[in-house]
């Protein structure tokens, strides 16, 4: 049979308020109580995590949580104005991994000021946190958004598509030596 899972994606999820959390999560157990669903995965921000709200993900049948880490150098979250810092990412790290959860990293190429250099620096950092899978993401600029600005004015210069390429397969050949799962590039 298959294996099904219900996702709670595309933003921070414990950084909702805790009664969103809840109803969200309350309708999910409906369906892995039915055995309609096996598990909950959610994506959220490294400075989103404490020992409450993994107890209260724990309580709700939650797997595994992904970090949206971006990079671990502190200049460029902050460049990027990520709001959390590379002591963040390791801090909630080890408490997802020791409250037993699946631990998941998603980390970026391409951000303003980032060197491969700095990338490889990421994964290897992350690496020895020691996450079960990993999502790498090339930065796209969003209409309307502050990088959009800096783009127009020529402050910033996205990877070409050969550029990405080429710095994801170094990153995921990094992984794959660790033994760490690439779910996702791009």
């Amino acid at each position: 049979s298959k294996y099904v899972e219900v996702a709670f994606f595309g933003g921070s999820f414990t950084a909702i308020e805790k009664e969103k959390q809840i109803e969200l999560l309350e309708v999910a157990q409906k369906y892995i109580k039915n055995k309609q669903v096996h598990s909950i995965r959610i994506s959220t921000r490294p400075d989103c995590i404490d020992k409450e709200i993994l107890k209260r993900m724990k309580k709700y049948n939650v797997k595994t949580i992904e970090l949206g880490v971006q990079s671990t150098n502190n200049y460029i979250l902050s460049r990027c104005k990520r709001g959390h810092t590379g002591e963040d990412v390791k801090k909630a790290s080890k408490l997802i991994r020791r409250f037993g959860f699946v631990l998941g990293h998603q980390m970026m190429v391409g951000l303003p000021e980032s060197t491969k250099q700095d990338e490889i620096n990421t994964a290897k950092e992350l690496i020895k946190l020691k996450p079960k899978l990993v999502r790498i993401y090339p930065v796209l600029v969003i209409k309307d958004t502050e990088l959009e600005e800096e783009y127009e004015k020529g402050e910033y210069v996205p990877l070409t598509v050969n550029q990405a390429v080429e710095r994801c397969k170094e990153i995921v050949d990094l992984f794959n030596r660790n033994k760490i799962k690439v779910i996702r590039i791009g």
